[in-house]
């Protein structure tokens, strides 16, 4: 009689064992499967409601091909106008007349190569590091600095700077200023 228990006890412990492993390798990982299939399918029904919404709106689509073409002719205003050399050293200038500094020097440095888009070749872009030499105060030299950075025509950055007193003038708050700019401009 304890031989029929033994063997009942050992068959159940292994329909038991069974039954674990299965639920561990095979319902769990096919229940979290099902769980994201969920998901995805509830965010794909939340999509397509939306798109059937706006599908009602007959201008949506105008407006929204509208909007894209204020946002690209926005982002093309953007980017650097078309200018030659000459024009964005004159715009330097006119810069530093704006903000009270007096332009002492002013020259490209040579030695750098054309960017070119090789798939447009319409837009070249030329790249020109500029040295600048300035006479102003602190306060006209930070608006200067602004104005270089924040222009429209080009691509401008501050790459180095050396600021010390002008020792040709009296006046303490006059300083002699070395910039070295770096440009990006369109040239065709």
């Amino acid at each position: 009689m304890i031989k029929i228990y033994r063997n009942t006890i050992i068959v159940l412990v292994g329909a038991a064992i069974l039954f674990w492993l299965n639920l561990q390798f095979f319902y769990f990982p096919k229940l979290k499967e099902v769980k994201s299939l969920k998901q995805s399918l509830d965010k794909n029904r939340e999509r397509n409601i939306r798109i059937q919404e706006l599908a009602k709106n007959v201008d949506f689509f105008s407006n929204l091909v509208g909007r894209v073409e204020d946002y690209h002719r926005e982002v093309k205003s953007l980017l650097p106008k078309q200018i030659k050399l000459s024009g964005l050293l004159r715009e330097l200038s006119l810069l530093a007349e704006n903000n009270n500094v007096t332009v002492l020097s002013i020259k490209p440095i040579e030695g750098e190569d054309n960017i070119e888009d090789k798939e447009d070749e319409i837009l070249a872009f030329e790249k020109s590091d500029i040295q600048i030499v300035l006479e102003c105060s602190y306060e006209n030299l930070g608006r200067f600095i602004e104005a270089v950075e924040y222009n429209n025509l080009t691509v401008m950055a501050i790459k180095n700077i050396n600021i010390s007193l002008n020792e040709e003038v009296d006046d303490p708050s006059k300083l002699k200023v070395v910039l070295t700019i770096e440009s990006y401009y369109k040239t065709g």
